[in-house]
């Protein structure tokens, strides 16, 4: 799946420098191992502020490195947008050689992977290259927002949906801890064990947060979170077994986190309602476990 460098190659081809731009994206792709190129738009969008691993919200300094690209014009709307992206990518994959495209679906933008090359240039060389899914796999990427969702594709949306604030609940300061980074960090499969929950994704506070919960008497609640409180992030599409939530998921959850932010989609939001309601002990721990209905756009 790896592209070779081309023998024959126009005059000046390899002169291209790398940008800011460039980094970020690349560290974007990487960590969440496949992103489609409007997630890409988005990512690049004007008011974002990209510092190391982090994506901070907004009102926190830009850490710039390359020069100050703040005034840098960008197109305003989307199908120039996504022009202007797909060049970049077009870079990444003839230029640098350290990025794959590909669009499985002609009726939706094409998909971004890093290979072993790109995952060094970004400082990971020890994370394992993961290819595109095989053509029985396919449909997991395929998502037009309406009869196909892709757990991938969403997971990449809430990470920026958090970031910019849009989501009730979410922390104003922020770091993002990808579901790749979280899965390498898990200790080594054992036979006969089994491995803590791997979440979507968490997110660790930069500073102080809480949650309020209002009941009908009038009664306001607060969850209070410190600075480096954890919170693991769940995107759930589809409803699981009961028994799973109850055996498996809560438990780690509760164990591992200080909390966790579910954002569900349809049946799945009544399940899991139904499913802390049932199976946590007390109000404390419900608290811990928040959920949303997620609306897919």
């Amino acid at each position: 799946m790896t592209r070779k460098i081309p023998e024959n190659h126009r005059s000046g081809y390899g002169t291209w420098k790398k940008q800011t731009r460039d980094d970020d994206g690349l560290r974007l792709v990487g960590e969440q191992k496949f992103v489609r190129l409007d997630t890409l738009c988005d990512w690049f969008a004007p008011g974002y502020c990209q510092s190391s691993n982090a994506l901070l919200s907004k009102g926190q300094e830009k850490t710039t490195h390359g020069g100050d690209r703040s005034h840098t014009p960008w197109p305003a709307d989307q199908r120039h947008r996504m022009m202007a992206v797909h060049r970049i990518v077009n870079r990444w994959v003839t230029v640098l050689h350290c990025a794959e495209k590909w669009q499985p679906w002609g009726d939706e933008p094409p998909w971004v992977r890093l290979n072993a090359r790109g995952l060094a240039e970004i400082g990971h060389p020890d994370w394992p290259e993961i290819l595109w899914p095989d053509e029985e796999c396919k449909d997991r990427l395929r998502d037009d927002g309406k009869n196909w969702l892709s757990h991938t594709h969403r997971i990449n949306k809430t990470r920026l949906a958090l970031a910019r604030g849009e989501i009730e609940a979410s922390p104003a300061h922020h770091r993002w801890h990808s579901e790749r980074e979280i899965e390498i960090a898990l200790p080594e499969k054992v036979r006969g064990s089994k491995l803590p929950h791997k979440t979507d994704g968490s997110v660790e506070l930069l500073g102080a947060h809480q949650w309020t919960f209002s009941h009908p008497n009038g009664q306001v609640e607060t969850l209070h979170f410190p600075t480096g409180a954890m919170i693991g992030i769940e995107i759930e599409l589809s409803r699981k077994a009961f028994a799973v939530y109850h055996e498996h998921i809560f438990p780690d959850l509760l164990r591992h986190y200080d909390a966790a932010l579910y954002l569900a989609v349809g049946d799945a939001y009544g399940a899991l309602l139904e499913a802390r309601k049932t199976f946590l002990a007390n109000a404390v721990e419900r608290r811990r476990i928040r959920i949303l209905q997620f609306h897919p756009a």
